[in-house]
């Protein structure tokens, strides 16, 4: 086993068959790419972390902007 760290999704994804996502230090996935793709609806490992990554709040996201405008 070969253990390799990156946040080029594209080459992690041309040569691992395996990977572990991490965000804000936990898994949130642990598969085969081709495990990951049949499991969302996403063309690439990049669009799949998105997903699972990058989950936006969007009620405190509305706070903010309410806060910055005065509201």
């Amino acid at each position: 086993m070969v253990l390799f760290s990156s946040h080029e999704l594209e080459t992690v994804e041309r040569i691992c068959s395996r990977v572990v996502i991490l965000h804000r230090g936990k898994v949130v996935a642990d598969d085969s790419i081709e495990r990951l793709r049949g499991l969302m609806p996403a063309p690439d490992l990049e669009s799949i972390f998105r997903q699972l990554a990058v989950a936006q709040d969007s009620s405190a996201i509305s706070r903010k902007i309410a806060d910055l405008v005065g509201a």
